[in-house]
């Protein structure tokens, strides 16, 4: 069949997370903070800074591309020493957004609440 005959998608690496010292994760009552889809090919963590404010790092696989957002300004840049794309807009949820591929997979870092400054510096703190 032509199922069989498909090449089986990478397994992801293990999620990038942050040290409790900058930054808890939040668990599952902050999940409201994730706006693209949860699956087995897209894992988030949602944490919280010491302040209240929240972000999300989500994982999913290479090749996918970058979220649109209406109405986003976009930089380019790097994060974590990869090519990286910061998107920013003052409409929706998702107000900053950090967008880079490390191996089989994509990572998006986003938040309501933080620049795209206050990310790329968190980006720097994930292992």
């Amino acid at each position: 069949s032509v199922l069989a005959q498909r090449t089986p998608r990478p397994a992801l690496p293990p999620l990038l997370t942050l040290p409790q010292d900058v930054a808890a994760s939040a668990g599952t009552d902050a999940l409201r903070e994730v706006q693209f889809s949860v699956s087995e090919t897209s894992r988030p963590i949602v944490y919280r800074l010491a302040d209240g404010r929240m972000f999300v790092i989500q994982q999913t696989i290479a090749g996918r591309g970058r979220p649109m957002l209406p109405t986003a300004g976009l930089e380019e840049g790097t994060v974590r020493g990869r090519p990286a794309q910061y998107l920013s807009t003052n409409r929706g949820r998702v107000r900053a957004l950090l967008w880079w591929e490390e191996g089989p997979a994509s990572y998006y870092l986003y938040s309501s609440t933080l620049t795209i400054r206050e990310l790329v510096r968190l980006s720097d703190e994930l292992r």
